[in-house]
Formats: structure tokens, C-alpha cells, sequence
């Protein structure tokens, strides 16, 4: 048998074993470092995130990419002659190699913004703690004006006791024989004469114009609208410098309220001896008049000197207290709706009516 012919170019299974070996502890290298990449992160994830663990994830992080550069740098010059399986697996392990490491970067952005999200709750912290210092000195300081107040509370008091006011109450009689009332009321704190009588008269002037005039009282069985008879005595107010009358309807009847302007006197003012109600009562004194005060609970004081004025001029009078906001008169000479029906005669007289009390 003819020899085979001897191959004289060698084996490359020694150089391709050595490559392999080479390739493979670069390979290990490689994860023993991930590992110690991802150990760091895990720790800045479950720790406090602090100055000096962000360094040393960020110096960590720095020196992996360096490796991993110097290690692709080493392959790539190994894997000139390597088969394509091997070369298949090391760009494999490459690939993880550079997730692993985009994945520590975007750690170390997180473990970033997570420390500026502390920065800012101590921020808000320092912020509602001092809120609460000035919370606190706050209910001190109530605390000791509470405590100074009871310390005066204890101490005998020392205020003096105004003298008392004795105020006469209404002790109604008859006025005398033929006298006319003025009214004078006694509100805001102040004295003034009202010409309640004056409104009076003027509002039933008015009252039978209208009604004759617009002729509301032709339906005799249906009677005055009272809306339509407001609308029209509203339309021309009674007013002037001293007071301003509204009409009111209650029921089948009008009232009007008289709503005085603040001019009066004050109590001060008629001491002085030269006010514009003692002129009046001066020029009052001799005539058959009766003075009606209306006094609201605010001027009794007021009520108290004018009613004293009065007296010095002997010119009787009563008082009435007052607590509604306006005085009303009556507007008796104007009936709103239907006619009421007849009464029967009466089976006994009536009464002899007894002439009102109106003074004390």
C-alpha cells in the first residue's frame, strides 16, 4: 500500500482551545463585574438614598464602562479568527453586558430623581415644622392673655356703679278738654318734633284724589284693589327733608309708616339751653296742646331731659315705649276690598265710650 501523504500545514484545534480559553474568562470577568454592578444598584434601591452611596454608584457605573470598553476592545481583536458560533456568543454577551449597563445608568437617573424628591419633602417638612412653631407660640401667647385675663377676673373690681335712673312708668289719664297732640319722637339717640298729624292728613288727601280721580271705587261689590291703589299713591311718594312715608296694606285696611331722617337733638344738645325743642316748646306753652312721645329703647336719655324741658314749661304729656323699626298711623278713610255685610242692630246700647287716656 502506497503511504499517505503527510500534511505538512499543522493543527489549529491548540490555538482555537487557547482562543476559547481566553474568550471564556473574559466572558467570566464580564459577569462577575455585571454582578458587582447590580449588587450596588440593588443597594442604593433599598438604602437611603445619601451623597456618598450616589457616588459610589456613579463611580461604579463609570468603571464597568470603562471595563466593558476595554473588554469589547479585547474581543473584537480575539474574535479575528474564531468560529462563528463563538463570535455569535460572545457579541451575545456583549449585548447583555451593555443592557445591563443602560439599566444601572437609568438606576442611577432614578436613585437622582429620588434624591431630589427627598430634598423636597425635607423642604416641605422644615416648612410644616415651622408652621407648627408659629402654631405654637400662637396658643402660648392665647394661653397667657387667657391667664391674665382670670388674674384680673380674681382681683376685686373697682368699676363704680353708675347712679340709678328712675324712669316714671305710663300712668295714662284723659288729655285735657280740646287738646291737640304733637308728637315727639325720641329715636337714633335723638329728640325731634313730628308732624304725625301733617303725614296724616296729607296721605288722606292723597288717598281720596286717587280714588276719585281713577274712579277705583266704581265696582261697588268688589271694592278698591289694593294693589292697584299702592301702585298709584307709589308712584308720588310723600317726602320732604324731615321724613319719607310709605303706604303699607294690611288687610282690608292701609297703614302708613313714617320713617324719620336722623336731625334730631341729642341729649347733650338740649342741655345747652338753646335748642331748636325748647325754642318750640317755648312758643308751645300757652296753646291747649298735649305733647305724645314715642320713645325707642335707644334714647332714653334723650327722653328723659326733653320730658324734663316739658315739665319746666308745664305742658302735659305721656310717653309711649316703641320697638317696632318705623311708626305707623292709620289711613282710616280708604277701605280696600268688597264692602263688609251689615251688622243687625244690636239688642242693648253700646257702652258709653270713656275718652282715651293718652298722658301720665
Amino acid at each position: 500500500m502506497r503511504p499517505r501523504k503527510r500534511d505538512d500545514t499543522g493543527s489549529l484545534d491548540s490555538l482555537l482551545d487557547t482562543l476559547t480559553n481566553v474568550v471564556g474568562i473574559l466572558v467570566i470577568v464580564l459577569v462577575v463585574t455585571m454582578m458587582d454592578v447590580n449588587q450596588a444598584v440593588e443597594q442604593v434601591k433599598f438604602r437611603d438614598i445619601r451623597e456618598e452611596d450616589l457616588a459610589e454608584v456613579v463611580a461604579d457605573v463609570e468603571r464597568a464602562t470603562v471595563e466593558s470598553a476595554e473588554l469589547t476592545e479585547q474581543l473584537t481583536e480575539l474574535t479575528g479568527d474564531v468560529p462563528p458560533e463563538t463570535t455569535f456568543r460572545l457579541e451575545a454577551a456583549v449585548a447583555a453586558l451593555d443592557t445591563q449597563l443602560q439599566a444601572a445608568r437609568q438606576t442611577q437617573q432614578q436613585a437622582q430623581q429620588a434624591r431630589q424628591r427627598q430634598d423636597q419633602l425635607r423642604q416641605q417638612v422644615a416648612a410644616q415644622a415651622a408652621k407648627a412653631d408659629q402654631l405654637q407660640e400662637t396658643v402660648e401667647a392665647q394661653r397667657l392673655e387667657v391667664r391674665t385675663l382670670r388674674a384680673r377676673l380674681d382681683q376685686p373690681s373697682t368699676v363704680k356703679t353708675p347712679p340709678a335712673r328712675s324712669i316714671a312708668l305710663p300712668d295714662p289719664r284723659p288729655a285735657p278738654k280740646g287738646a291737640s297732640a304733637r308728637f315727639v319722637f325720641c329715636h337714633y339717640g335723638t329728640v325731634q318734633f313730628f308732624d304725625v298729624n301733617g303725614y296724616q292728613q296729607r296721605a288722606e288727601k292723597r288717598a281720596l284724589f286717587l280714588v276719585s280721580s281713577r274712579k277705583l271705587d266704581q265696582d261697588k261689590a268688589k271694592g278698591i284693589d289694593a294693589q292697584v291703589f299702592k301702585k298709584l299713591f307709589d308712584e308720588r311718594p310723600i317726602s320732604d327733608g324731615q321724613a319719607r312715608v310709605e303706604l303699607v296694606i294690611r288687610g282690608a285696611w292701609g297703614a302708613l309708616q313714617m320713617i324719620p331722617r336722623k336731625q334730631g337733638e341729642t341729649a347733650e344738645r338740649l342741655a345747652e339751653g338753646s335748642s331748636r325743642y325748647e325754642s318750640l316748646l317755648r312758643r308751645l306753652s300757652g296753646e291747649n296742646i298735649y305733647l305724645r312721645f314715642i320713645v325707642w329703647p335707644d334714647s332714653y336719655d334723650a327722653y328723659l331731659v326733653a320730658r324734663q324741658l316739658a315739665n319746666n314749661y308745664e305742658i302735659p304729656a305721656g310717653w309711649q315705649p316703641y320697638t317696632a323699626e318705623h311708626f305707623s298711623a292709620g289711613l282710616p278713610k280708604v277701605r280696600f276690598g268688597p264692602p263688609p255685610p251689615k251688622a243687625p242692630p244690636p239688642k242693648t246700647p253700646p257702652p258709653k265710650r270713656l275718652p282715651p287716656k293718652l298722658i301720665d
